[in-house]
């Protein structure tokens, strides 16, 4: 992996599967289950032979969960950060996608996402600028090092967004799954998205 003076690499993992067939939001107890530990596993193991500096997590359990391996595998501590944590659902946190399929504003947010707040919750670019400016901002603590980051799929796929230069309302095109991981290098004159939705083995 080419490197400038100033870079920091960005591998931002999302979180394994809990099973809650429900928007889980920020509800607290939501855990991993038995396949998302699975999962989790797996994934801490691509980490081998790759020298990462540091570890973060969303303060969520299913983040943390899925973070432990990660912690286990690189033999770093974990440091909670609330700026990569979930989008914050609002008013639609537990409900579930059937529940909400006939709701003009459940509609209207998953077409226009870049200027539809969430009842009693965020716009998708707030949590667009509050993950790119927490990443710009722990960068001058990791330059020349490799950090993970394990969030979420909504807030990853904001930050992945930005650097590519896509407008918001197209967060359909590409996906961010479960454990996958996405890489992003980012120096003080260029940014450059190494690989997205990464399930397989991991450049170094």
């Amino acid at each position: 992996m080419p490197y400038h003076d100033d870079m920091t690499v960005f591998y931002l993992v999302r979180h394994g599967e809990t099973g809650a067939r429900k928007i889980n939001g920020r509800r607290p107890g939501v855990h991993l289950n038995h396949e998302g530990h699975a999962q989790a596993q797996i994934m801490a193991e691509r980490f081998v032979n790759i020298p990462v500096a540091a570890l973060y997590s969303s303060p969520l359990e299913r983040t943390l969960d899925t973070a432990q391996y990660l912690s286990r595998q690189l033999n770093l501590p974990i440091r909670t950060v609330n700026a990569i944590i979930e989008i914050d659902f609002g008013d639609w946190t537990g409900r579930t996608l059937e529940d909400l399929a006939n709701d003009p504003q459940w509609q209207h947010f998953n077409s226009f996402r870049s200027g539809t707040r969430i009842p009693g919750g965020e716009t998708m670019l707030e949590v667009q600028q509050r993950f790119v400016n927490w990443m710009d901002t722990v960068r001058g603590q990791h330059i020349n090092q490799r950090i993970v980051v394990v969030s979420h799929g909504d807030p990853i796929r904001a930050a992945i967004m930005n650097y590519l230069g896509m407008h918001l309302d197209m967060y359909d095109r590409f996906d961010v799954g479960l454990t996958s991981v996405s890489i992003i290098s980012v120096a003080d004159n260029q940014a450059r998205v190494l690989t997205v939705n990464n399930m397989g083995k991991l450049p170094c």
